[in-house]
């Protein structure tokens, strides 16, 4: 159902395609805590697509001074805020690949390693 979501947000314009490629491979992911994905089915049902947009379009790119990049959406889905109660910082990063996250984290130590 995600997939089918993502394909018809594409062709409306709704979801740039390198935004969908990269939630391809999020949910290609071994191992990946189910919090992750249901974070990603909350906003994809909810039809954030300018979110999507936002923490999906690109890899969040290492520089010289490292790897920066927000760590809260602009929309926080139930899985990220997690037990913080509201107000307070969410449990969980923001998933994505333009966030600064575990995976993210993760793909930049073994990609150094």
């Amino acid at each position: 159902m995600i997939k089918e979501k993502l394909e018809l947000a594409v062709k409306e314009g709704k979801l740039y395609p390198t935004a969908q490629n990269n939630i391809y491979e999020l949910l290609e992911l071994e191992n990946c805590p189910e919090w992750i994905h249901n974070s990603l089915h909350e906003l994809v049902t909810g039809e954030h697509w300018e979110e999507l947009n936002d923490r999906f379009y690109r890899n969040l790119a290492f520089g010289t001074g490292g790897m920066r990049g927000r760590t809260i959406g602009k929309f926080v889905t139930s899985q990220e805020q997690g037990k913080a109660k509201e107000g307070e910082t969410p449990e969980f990063a923001a998933i994505g690949s333009n966030t600064l996250n575990e995976i993210t984290l993760l793909r930049a130590t073994k990609a150094l390693y």
